[in-house]
Formats: structure tokens, sequence, C-alpha cells
């Protein structure tokens, strides 16, 4: 059997070993490299998941059945760092692989215009899951269903009196991607800053992940609620639940379990 390596996991390749299947399904042993860790998925989709109104896994196109159905060798997160033509192999960060035939399907690389702020902190292109999660993380609440929805926090300049529900109105108008429009808006006496005036995001995360976990707490009528979220070494941001009466353990577990936050008992 003749030996297909493909570069690149994105829709055209993914349409592409479609119709070779249906063609003739055993035309070709094929190799599938992925710079990205995972296979193929509707990027055309990636803003209902920045909105939450999708999650990732309703837009994954080939999943792993599918690949394994089809006998593709995935390469998942791998990078392909050389092409020896003559030899006939495919040189990827974990080893070769020779090839009868070659498809290179890596797309284009994002492009931002430089103009003055281009290269500032949160100025991001948009092209892949990684961009919408980092997007995501920029400003952002847990939410049981998308993993994370945009969030904002404001600190008003001096003698200023607008309030939450107008500035929300206000981003409702201006704000023109329906996905990237703040689900809440906090007012802040002042932004948490470091040292050199910037500001200090994962205290903004922390207030976040407290006033969801907390909110479902309360709307489940769990007597427990989140004292302190605390950066672990091990499992990042965390949430220090502390019970205020009989709780059930196993709720809790099912309901902050929803939430990619992980939270433990306050000691």
């Amino acid at each position: 059997m003749k030996k297909l390596v493909v570069i690149g996991a994105g829709m055209a390749s993914g349409r592409m070993l479609e119709h070779l299947f249906d063609a003739d399904p055993a035309a070709y042993e094929v190799t599938l490299f992925n710079a990205e860790p995972r296979g193929n998925y509707n990027r055309l989709m990636l803003s209902p998941v920045l909105s939450g109104e999708k999650t990732y896994e309703e837009i994954v196109t080939h999943d792993e059945a599918w690949y394994a159905d089809h006998k593709v060798t995935c390469r998942f997160g791998e990078k392909v760092t050389g092409i020896d033509r003559d030899r006939k192999v495919v040189i990827g960060e974990k080893g070769e692989v020779a090839y009868d035939k070659l498809v290179i399907a890596t797309g284009s690389n994002p492009f931002i215009i430089p103009l003055p702020g281009h290269d500032l902190e949160g100025v991001i292109a948009y092209r892949d899951l990684e961009d919408t999660n980092r997007m995501i993380d920029l400003g952002a609440q847990p939410d049981a269903k998308a993993g994370e929805l945009p969030c904002a926090f404001v600190e008003l300049v001096g003698g200023a009196t607008v309030t939450e529900g107008e500035l929300m109105d206000h981003c409702s108008i201006h704000v023109h991607e329906r996905a990237a429009r703040p689900k809440h808006l906090t007012i802040l006496p002042e932004l948490p800053k470091t040292a050199v005036g910037k500001v200090f995001k994962p205290e903004l995360r922390k207030m976040a992940i407290t006033r969801i976990y907390n909110e479902a707490l309360s709307d489940a009528g769990v007597a427990a609620q989140v004292v302190a979220v605390v950066d672990d070494k091990k499992t990042g941001l965390t949430a220090k639940v502390k019970k205020s009466g009989d709780v059930d353990e196993a709720a809790i577990s099912a309901l902050l379990g929803k939430f990619t936050r992980p939270w433990a008992w306050a000691e």
C-alpha cells in the first residue's frame, strides 16, 4: 500500500481525506501531522465558542473514532521540521515518516497590521482554538457549559458616575463582535496593578471565579462558599470552599465539577 503523508489537519485537508476515503479507502496508508494537539475542527465556528454558544466538542469535524476507523496515524501536537525530497521522508519532531505522496495543507500565517499598538499585550491574531482560549483568558469568567465567557472589570476616572448597567448597554451597541461582549461587568474602586502599573489579571480572574462559584452554590442551595482562590503550583487557580452547614459532598463535586477551574476544601 502506498504511503500518504499530510501536513496540516485543517478543514481543507480534512475534506481531501473524506473524498480520498470515499473514492478508495484502501488506496493509501495515511499519516497526518498537525502542530496543534488535535485534529480537524470547524474554525468558522470559533466565534460561537468564544461567545459560549458552542463548546469545542460541538465543532469537531473528525474525532478520534473517525481517524481510527480510517486507520489514520495521527501525529498531533508534533511540528514538521523538514522535508527530504530526495529520500522522500517528512521529518517530524519525533522522527521521520516515508511517503509516496505528500500533501502540504498548513494554511497561512495570520498577519497583524503594524499600526501603533499592534505589539501591545492582549493584541491577538484570531486563527485557531489557542487564539480563542487566549482571548477568553484575557477577561474571562468560568461557565459550566462554555468553559469560559468574557467579563469586564472597570475603573472609572475621577468624577465619573456611570453605572454598570449603562456600561453593559454601551458594550451591547459598540462591541460589534457579539462573542467579545462581556457577560458581566464590575466597577471597581481601583483595578489591581503590578509594580509597573499594568493591570494584574490573575487577581481579576480570582474575583470572577469567586463570584461565579458562589452564585452556583447559592442557586443550588448548597451550604458552602468560596472563601479564597489560590494559585496552586500543580492545579493553577483553585477555589477554596468552606462549609457553612450540612453539605452533600457528592452534590458539590457534581456542581463545581462542571467548571474548568478546580476546587478544594479550605483548611
